[in-house]
Parts: C-alpha cells; structure tokens; sequence
C-alpha cells in the first residue's frame, strides 16, 4: 500500500506539501498541486479522510515531547520553545516520555489527537514512529537535541565534537590517559558521544590501559550510583570521568563518595549539561554545554515555517556548544599518572 511518503517522492516534493495538497491549502502552486495528484493517482493513494479533515483548521498549538523534566537542561528548552510560539501566536503542549519508548508513543498519539499544528520532539528510539506518525497525522515534525540519521527529517540539534575535543585536549594535558563515560542505556546522545571520544583515543594513539570500554551504561538511574563505585574500585580505574546526561550527575557524585575518593583530588569530572546548582557545587562542575533556548526557538521556528509551507525552509539547524572548565577538573594523582 502507497504510503504519503511515497507520493513525496514520486511527485518530488516533501510529504508537507502533499499534505498541503490533500488539505487544499492555497499556498501550493498549481503545477505543483497536479504533480501530487497524478502521483497519487498512479500509486494509487488513499490518504486518511479522518486526518485530512482534521487538519482543515488550525489549533495554533504545537507538541514538544521531552525525555526528562527533572533535567535542567529540558527545562530550558521548554522555556525557549514557549517564548519562540508564544511570540508567533502559539502556545505548546508539554509531554515527558522518561527515556521509555511506550510512554513516549502514548504521549506523541495524545498530542495528535489534540490536533496540534506541528510536533517537536526529541525522540527517545523511535524517530522513524515519530516521523512516520506525523506523516499519517498530515503534520510537520522537528526532532531536536540530537543529529538524526534519517536525510528527510527535519532536524535542530547541537554540535558538540568540538567542544569534546576541547574537553579531552584539556584533560590529556593534566595528564589524564584512562577515561569512562557513564551514561543511561538507551540514553540517545550517549552512544554518539561515546564513539567522539573513542576516535579522539584512537586519533592520538591513547590506550585506556584495560580491555574495558570508554562508555560505562546503566538500565535504571539508581544503578548509577553502584555502577560508578565499582569503576572506580577496580583495576585500573578510569581518571577522569565524562557524564553523559546532567540529570544523574548527582548519582555519578554519589558513587565517588561511595568508592571512598573525592572530585578533583582523586578523579576528574567532565558532564553535558549545565546549571545553577552544578556551578554552586564544591568543586563546581566543568560541563560541555550549550544554549538550550536558543536551540529550541531556531527548531520552533523552522518548525512554523514548515507549518505555513515554506518550501525554502531549512531542514537542519545547528547550535554549537562550548566546553567550560571548572574546578572539578585536575592533574591525576601521582601513581595513576603513566
């Protein structure tokens, strides 16, 4: 069965303006329009009336499907992209997956049903459910916070291979040669920054003297803790480590306390994230951070652009990082140092 994506391709357009043909929004050219009507003659399409109908009215209401309020930087993003709608007329609906694949599905088929007008999400696993039940919905969708694979999704995310240069260029000058980076399994940006690192090592011919992997997971946040002292107590123990979410920090900080040692006398601290209470620490936290806000009012307004049909609307939008060190950083002690 012919899918709305296909139709796009066939008539070689974006699935927005075939839904803008089925629609009958005013803003597609003419020829434009026949060229998605023969295709969708020829593949034989049968679109869904429901939707269709649906989609007749706007509701001036977009969704944003975030992984974890409880993580400073989400809230940031929420605050960003309510300033960029609200400026534009609109006003956003808020749902929080918890980094779980159903509960991000149930939260992102509510929204739909809510007829909201276009769909910002940063998507736990799912990006192709995400885009494809947008595409069924006749809605744009912007994934954010992350580099998506996936060509045709139009995607904001943030740059951060030059800030983890700058990280590990910092941390190798202090000495440092055996790294770990905790992260939540499944936790999307994890792996991505994993492997930066891992090439980093391997670009500068750095063993991390065991046969143990840079990136350390976890399945549940109060794992974390455990996790993180059983590193640090084994043979040899990571130097510095590198938290991939800023929201389990405080577990990361906890299982220091727990193998005995202390930030930076006897490990380094590295996190993504940053916040008021990771600067008011003692030590405070380096962390590769970014400006969240900024990152969700460029994805809302590429996203409105999409809404209103703009085929010259970009497909991407970047945001760079920037890596700040603090002082939880510091030389390794003497005979951990190679």
């Amino acid at each position: 069965m012919a899918t709305i994506h296909d139709v796009a391709q066939h008539a070689r357009v974006s699935v927005g303006t075939v839904s803008r043909v089925l629609n009958e929004h005013p803003s597609v050219r003419p020829a434009v329009r026949e060229a998605v009507l023969n295709s969708i003659r020829e593949l034989g399409y049968f679109p869904n009336s429901l939707a269709r109908s649906l989609r007749s009215s706007r509701t001036r209401t977009l969704g944003l499907i975030v992984s974890d309020l409880n993580n400073p930087p989400s809230i940031s993003l929420l605050r960003g992209a309510e300033d960029a709608a609200r400026t534009a007329g609109y006003t956003v609906l808020i749902a929080e997956s918890r980094s779980d694949v159903e509960v991000e599905s149930l939260h992102l088929q509510a929204l739909l049903d809510r007829r909201v007008d276009g769909l910002l999400c940063a998507p736990v696993k799912s990006i192709e459910l995400v885009a494809r039940a947008a595409e069924t919905a006749g809605i744009p969708a912007v994934m954010v916070s992350q580099r998506v694979a996936h060509a045709r999704v139009p995607t904001a995310y943030v740059e951060e291979s030059t800030s983890i240069i700058a990280a590990m260029d910092y941390l190798v000058d202090m000495g440092h040669r055996r790294f770990a980076m905790i992260n939540r399994a499944g936790y999307p940006a994890g792996r991505a920054r994993s492997l930066h690192i891992q090439a980093y090592l391997n670009a500068h011919a750095i063993s991390t003297a065991t046969a143990a992997p840079v990136l350390w997971s976890f399945a549940h946040q109060d794992q974390c803790e455990a996790l993180v002292t059983r590193l640090l107590l084994g043979r040899a123990a990571p130097t510095a480590l590198i938290v991939g979410g800023h929201h389990f920090l405080p577990n990361v900080l906890l299982g220091v306390r727990g193998a005995g040692m202390s930030v930076p006398r006897d490990v380094s601290l590295v996190a993504f994230g940053d916040s008021r209470w990771a600067q008011a620490l003692t030590p405070p936290v380096s962390v590769i951070t970014d400006d969240q806000e900024q990152h969700a009012a460029d994805a809302v307004r590429m996203l409105l652009r999409l809404i209103e049909g703009d085929e010259s609307a970009p497909r991407t939008a970047c945001t760079p990082s920037l890596f700040l060190p603090r002082e939880s950083c510091a030389p390794p002690p003497a005979e951990a140092r190679p």
